[in-house]
């Protein structure tokens, strides 16, 4: 089972971008073409429309995640050190 991210690399979370719906397609038209799907332009020059298929489902559910998404977290007790500081902790959470 995972143990997930040390605290330290937890810490570094803020420097992170956050998601991309430029990224996510890039990374859904690689799957694609790893399925031997067609991702090119049409035959006749036309635009691929599965393509922008694709591309607005990543960005309607981004947007939908973005405006309504939800993260709970829990926090146990914090330990407080001998010289009065809380000690850092993990906390555990479910996005949804």
């Amino acid at each position: 089972m995972p143990t997930g991210l040390p605290a330290f690399a937890l810490g570094g979370s803020k420097l992170l971008s956050g998601v991309s719906n430029t990224r996510a397609f890039a990374k859904v038209i690689e799957k694609l073409q790893e399925a031997g799907l067609p991702t090119d332009d049409n035959a006749d020059g036309s635009a691929n429309l599965m393509n922008l298929a694709f591309f607005n489902l990543i960005e309607g559910l981004n947007e939908e995640w973005f405006e309504n998404g939800k993260t709970e977290i829990f926090v146990r007790p914090l330990v407080v050190t001998p010289a009065g500081f809380t000690a850092p902790t993990k906390a555990y959470g479910k996005s949804y």
